[in-house]
């Protein structure tokens, strides 16, 4: 079997979160992680270190030219 890995960076405005479009995403991501479980596996991590966060997403642009 073959894998493939898929990673994405949702940056969200913490102030709006709670308003419509933030529970909206919330339930969407629900959703989209119930489809992917079917298939693979879907977690969701919340980062508080900006610095670390900046230097994973340079790591995936170097890796994806």
């Amino acid at each position: 079997m073959t894998k493939q890995y898929l990673f994405a960076i949702i940056e969200v405005d913490t102030e709006r979160l709670g308003t419509v479009p933030g529970a909206y995403l919330a339930d969407r991501m629900k959703e989209l992680k119930t489809l992917i479980d079917k298939c693979g596996s879907c977690e969701y991590y919340q980062v508080t270190d900006v610095k670390a966060l900046d230097k994973f997403r340079k790591e995936i642009e170097r890796l994806n030219p």
